[in-house]
């Protein structure tokens, strides 16, 4: 049942994804590979808002997602850490 669930949670999104029709196609077929991935500079949007990450993450986690590359790069880099330690409270 829980796999069933999860397959269904999985088209919903793309059918939601679809029917606002802004995605060029990665978006779809990263639900449908489960990758979890930034549609632009991931360094950038970390820098920016490094909460993203700890959403990455515990998205990552519950639903058995893979972090691309370019995301688990972007995340270890020093900068990007203590960006995250500077502006994202301990209890998050």
């Amino acid at each position: 049942m829980e796999d069933w669930t999860y397959v269904q949670c999985r088209l919903s999104c793309i059918e939601i994804i679809t029917s606002f029709g802004g995605d060029s196609g990665l978006g779809r077929q990263d639900l449908r590979d489960g990758i979890i991935r930034n549609p632009v500079s991931s360094f950038r949007t970390l820098e920016d808002d490094p909460l993203r990450l700890l959403r990455a993450i515990r998205f990552a986690v519950r639903s058995g997602f893979a972090i691309h590359s370019e995301l688990a790069d972007a995340a270890a880099n020093v900068r990007i850490r203590d960006r995250l330690e500077q502006t994202v409270s301990r209890e998050r």
